[in-house]
């Protein structure tokens, strides 16, 4: 008797952590797939932290072939891969390389892309030649994609084939065991991300400027000190010495509790991120999202309240809703509970891992199908 399907989950893991690294890790710890399939796992784990990405060292190049190594050994025994590649960059050309091996061995994969579209580097610029190249090569030819949501097909449309098959997941997290309320206390901003240009931490600041008698608390390491003499020369100029902290990077429940004394999450990201795992965190600890508009975020934090959703980069915008929370505190009380109910209905680890493994059978299942069919 045959026994379950061998899935080889190929997949970026912490560290360095950040939302597709974590993503991961949740859900090979939560058994989700192990039900249905012989599971082994090839982590693709190229640096130690966010400061080593650029950096090149023998030791990376080493972690860089492993993978390669291991995929290349197990494909004789998998039935299918499920494979989390990057979204800009060198790590692109490695994805393409990983696949191309599944193909030469007719073993079916599945795509998992996290962010919110694909084509563009972190300064905005259009992908160079070689990386239309190397994209053109991968995502095409999987058997199945799995987005975050309807609403970042178009992201990605310009790089999937007519009539691709596709899943849309969401994403997901666990709900503390220990409930969770607003904090009492005058309204207090929270800001949790890698502190480079593309999270927009200076909108963060710049919203602060406009709303009087409110503080933000900041969880977060800078890389690059060019860009933190900028973000702390535009707080002098503001006169926002008294009213910003800085917390230092601090990873899951230890981040959480630097912010335990806010009430609204800010999320000023000009990336094209899909779903950042910081908004379903935020709401499982009953705090409201106010974030731009990026990836799902019209359908996710749109459905607590419209208003929550801003336009990338108007700092305007985002300081009246501020005010607007500050002023309604039964307002704001209403918002916590309607994102902690929408969590709860929808964006668990437990349920969001049932959908990625839902869409992982009906790949195998599709494939079974092709092959019994006549030529």
């Amino acid at each position: 008797m045959k026994g379950k399907p061998k899935l080889l989950a190929v997949v970026q893991l912490p560290p360095p952590y950040h939302g597709v690294t974590v993503a991961n890790q949740r859900l090979l710890d939560g058994g989700f797939l192990e039900r249905d399939f012989d599971v082994e796992v090839i982590p693709v784990r190229v640096a130690d932290s966010l400061a080593d990405l650029g950096r090149l060292s023998l030791r990376k190049l080493w972690r860089v072939a492993k993978p390669f190594i291991r995929l290349a050994r197990s494909l004789r025994h998998a039935d299918i891969v499920y494979y989390t590649p990057g979204n800009h960059g060198l790590p692109l050309i490695r994805d393409a390389l990983m696949m191309l091996l599944c193909r030469t061995t007719r073993i079916p994969y599945v795509l998992h892309l996290h962010n919110g579209g694909m084509g563009f580097d972190e300064a905005r610029r259009p992908f160079p030649w070689y990386l239309r190249f190397a994209v053109a090569r991968f995502i095409p030819q999987a058997a199945r994609i799995i987005l975050l949501g309807d609403s970042v097909h178009r992201g990605y449309a310009p790089y999937m084939r007519a009539e691709q098959p596709y899943s849309n997941v969401g994403n997901g997290v666990d709900i503390p065991a220990a409930g969770h309320s607003l904090p009492p206390g005058p309204l207090r901003l929270g800001y949790i991300n890698n502190l480079i240009r593309i999270k927009g931490v200076i909108h963060a600041v710049r919203c602060l400027a406009h709303v009087p008698d409110v503080h933000l608390d900041v969880v977060g390491a800078f890389s690059d000190p060019d860009y933190e003499e900028l973000i702390r020369g535009e707080i002098r100029a503001l006169g926002l010495e008294e009213r910003i902290h800085f917390h230092g990077p601090h990873f899951g429940d230890a981040a959480w509790d630097k912010l335990s004394r806010c009430h609204v999450l800010l999320y000023t990201s000009d990336w094209r991120e899909g779903f950042p795992l910081v908004w379903l965190e935020a709401m499982a600890r009953a705090k409201v999202v106010l974030t731009s508009r990026i990836g799902v975020a019209d359908d996710v934090v749109g459905r607590i309240d419209r208003k929550l959703v801003v336009p990338a980069g108007d700092v305007e915008a985002m300081a009246r809703i501020v005010i607007a929370l500050r002023d309604d505190r039964p307002g704001l009380e209403r918002l916590s509970r309607t994102g902690q109910a929408l969590l709860a209905r929808e964006f668990t680890v437990e349920a969001w891992s049932e959908r990625v493994t839902a869409a992982l059978r009906r790949t195998l299942d599709d494939a079974a199908t092709t092959q019994r069919r006549p030529a």
